[in-house]
């Protein structure tokens, strides 16, 4: 199950690269590799709800921690959006992230990176 999958991904990229106590908001960035859908983590010290321009050079960055999505390459980015959205959610409510900085923040968004 695809909430399964990111939950334990995000607890491996947040126990193996703790982010420091001034991230307050995370976004899992989307975008198309050859290979297909990937995603990212990013965390910010500030968040406005009203712009986008708080997850551009984000402080927290773990590189080299993608998750490759199980969509292929001829799936529709809205529908790989809406799902990740929803596993999302429930990833969030799991006790593997309970207590965890991502289920402390005051923001948690998706998205992909070509808007």
């Amino acid at each position: 199950m695809l909430s399964s999958q990111l939950a334990a991904w995000l607890a491996e990229v947040l126990t193996s690269v703790p982010p420091d106590h001034s991230i307050v908001a995370f976004n899992i960035g989307l975008f198309q590799a050859e290979s297909g859908y990937c995603a990212y983590l990013s965390g910010a010290s500030e968040f406005d709800a009203n712009s986008n321009e708080w997850a551009v050079s984000p402080p927290y960055f773990p590189r080299a921690h993608y998750f490759s999505l199980p969509f292929g390459q001829s799936e529709d980015w809205q529908a790989v959006l809406a799902q990740i959205q929803n596993a999302l959610v429930i990833s969030l409510a799991t006790p593997q992230l309970a207590g965890s900085a991502i289920a402390r923040a005051h923001a948690v968004t998706t998205g992909f990176d070509d808007g």
